[in-house]
């Protein structure tokens, strides 16, 4: 959680970077192709999720596979916002919503693990 709340703690600053639009493309591609698969590993995460709470429903309280749906959403809009901020020179506002779709995530995440974690699982 804390590599995220940093990311997005730096990300209004980016777009001031001379290497901007790189910057963006690279982690862009990295969230979603080549890095953590932001979005698909976390919609492959709810699948087990669901899974592990159809054979052990103590284990994985009912509100997580959800959270990491929403975790998904956030990866992957997260990606898009660095993709358009890639293309051309942008107004700070597409920095500003990256680093709004960042902490929206570090939210939905800390609130999945510690789900997770009150649960034991």
């Amino acid at each position: 959680m804390a590599g995220i709340r940093s990311l997005a703690e730096s990300l209004e600053g980016w777009g001031s970077r001379d290497d901007a639009q790189w910057l963006a493309s690279y982690n862009a591609r990295c969230i979603e192709k080549f890095g953590n698969g932001g979005g698909n590993f976390r919609r492959l995460y709810t699948g087990f999720l669901r899974w592990a709470r159809e054979i052990d429903p103590a284990l994985v309280p009912e509100r997580a596979p959800d959270l990491a749906w929403r975790a998904a959403d956030g990866w992957t809009a997260l990606s898009e916002n660095l993709r358009t901020a890639s293309e051309d020179e942008v107004a700070a506002e597409i920095w500003r919503q990256a680093a709004d779709t960042a902490r929206k995530i570090v939210g939905i995440e800390t609130e999945l693990f510690e789900t997770l974690a009150d649960a034991g699982a």
